[in-house]
């Protein structure tokens, strides 16, 4: 656990006043943070993962999923190690020891639709296999927002897809890296009634209308922080505009997904 980015994560901090999430600020011991982020691939190596032909030019983000980790001898072994370890059962027992409580009263049918406890639920990494049930598909991704020649936000308000349970993000920030935006924004529901309407819209769980909530958090986009949340049908975010700049934004994407089980 000393790898963990839950290593530090204590029930009385999280932040229970709109959904479920925890900020934890130096999150991973200097020397391991350092060593990830000198071994951190390049942008080139991540775009290679995805082998997509898209325009990246202007704030698009990109993904080194934990699957073609595993095996590129291009990674470092430190790197292979820290999502060994976040794709793990004993990575989701933390999560669950630490959000169980929580996770039941947002979802109280959960364990009946899974078909077994939370802490019994079976793990694998993602697209390594088809999601059996009482399984859950972990991913731990290395990823990156490209340099930005246009204002503009990579994500706007929205809400993660109902198969999702958890969500973080692991902030790599570059110690020079000046550029202004990026941040993660928490927003509160204020019109419930049109929002509850959006349940009919199949991108429900993409955009938000912005008329529809307002902003109440903002963590900032720094170096060895971490947000870690529990996504439910009011869990929404957006990342804010980032403003020209040519550094790339740099971040860890944690997700745990039930296949084809439906939260909300």
């Amino acid at each position: 656990m000393s790898h963990s980015i839950l290593k530090n994560a204590k029930k009385e901090n999280i932040n229970l006043e709109y959904f479920p999430y925890i900020i934890i600020n130096d999150a991973l011991d200097e020397d391991l943070y350092n060593k990830l982020s000198n071994e951190y691939p390049t942008l080139n190596e991540i775009i290679k993962s995805e082998n997509k032909e898209k325009d990246r030019s202007n704030n698009f983000r990109v993904n080194m999923n934990s699957i073609y980790i595993e095996n590129n001898d291009l990674i470092s072994d430190t790197w292979k190690e820290f999502i060994k370890y976040h794709i793990s059962n004993e990575f989701w027992l933390e999560i669950s020891e630490l959000f169980k409580d929580e996770i039941l009263k947002l979802h109280p049918n959960i364990e009946e639709k899974i078909g077994c406890k939370l802490e019994d639920l079976n793990t694998h990494m993602r697209y390594s296999k088809k999601t059996e049930e009482k399984e859950m598909e972990m991913e731990c991704q290395i990823s990156m927002n490209t340099p930005v020649k246009k204002t503009c936000s990579v994500r706007k308000t929205h809400v993660d897809f109902p198969d999702k349970l958890y969500v973080g993000l692991f902030y790599m920030r570059l110690d020079d890296d000046d550029s202004k935006g990026g941040d993660l924004e928490i927003h509160k529901v204020i019109d419930i009634d049109n929002y509850n309407k959006l349940k009919k819209n199949k991108t429900q769980f993409k955009i938000v209308p912005p008329e529809l909530v307002k902003k109440v958090n903002t963590i900032k986009y720094r170096k060895n922080c971490l947000v870690f949340f529990i996504n439910c049908k009011h869990a929404v975010h957006a990342v804010s505009p980032r403003h020209p700049t040519k550094f790339n934004r740099r971040f860890v994407n944690f997700v745990g997904g039930l296949g084809s089980i439906k939260l909300f």
